[in-house]
């Protein structure tokens, strides 16, 4: 008897933990009546992750998918965090696209720097996943400045079908500066 009493509180308890939210947009149509207006979307968060729907009304009148995103936090600690999200397209009809995977793994530093690595995988018509892109960004703090320093490998397919990263890297450096009290002046105004 107990034990029957002990499951449902559980479940509820799992339940509570949860946040969900359903936005729409909806429009009045030219005889008066509420139409929808765009996308639904469907959000519910878990302390473990995050699921995003988002619906379209197709031509026939049916709500179909458009995309679909799953997160999951694999880990998230003073160290850092691992989060996998794995995106699902869908076509106008509601069949499903090849999917996306994305894993992005933040190491923070004591110092306040951190590095973010992302790897992007793409579903190919055998169900595998295939790595089409490997970002590295590099974060570093001094003061009150930011600097942010990022580097792209795309992958690229040799004649045996496997990834083959390039000799050459792709390199992007995207340096942001953030200033607490930075003003700029136009040239010529201030007596400069």
């Amino acid at each position: 008897m107990k034990r029957f009493i002990l499951v449902p509180l559980l479940l509820a308890g799992a339940l509570c933990a949860q946040q969900a939210s359903v936005t729409s947009t909806t429009a009045v149509d030219i005889n008066g009546h509420r139409v929808s207006d765009g996308p639904q979307v469907v959000r519910t968060k878990s302390p473990t992750g995050s699921i995003t729907t988002e619906t379209l009304q197709s031509v026939n009148g049916r709500m179909v998918p458009l995309e679909r995103v799953e997160e999951r936090i694999v880990r998230d600690d003073a160290s850092g965090r691992v989060v996998e999200r794995l995106i699902r397209r869908y076509d106008p009809q509601g069949n499903p696209t090849q999917p996306v995977k994305e894993t992005i793994d933040e190491q923070k530093r004591p110092d306040g720097s951190s590095t973010t690595q992302t790897t992007t995988y793409r579903g190919d018509v055998n169900g595998s996943m295939q790595l089409i892109e490997k970002t590295v960004t590099e974060t570093r703090k001094s003061g009150s400045s930011e600097t942010q320093q990022r580097e792209d490998e795309p992958a690229r397919r040799g004649l045996s079908g496997r990834d083959q990263y390039p000799t050459q890297k792709l390199q992007r450096r995207v340096l942001h500066s953030r200033a607490a009290n930075h003003r700029a002046h136009p040239a010529g105004i201030g007596g400069h």
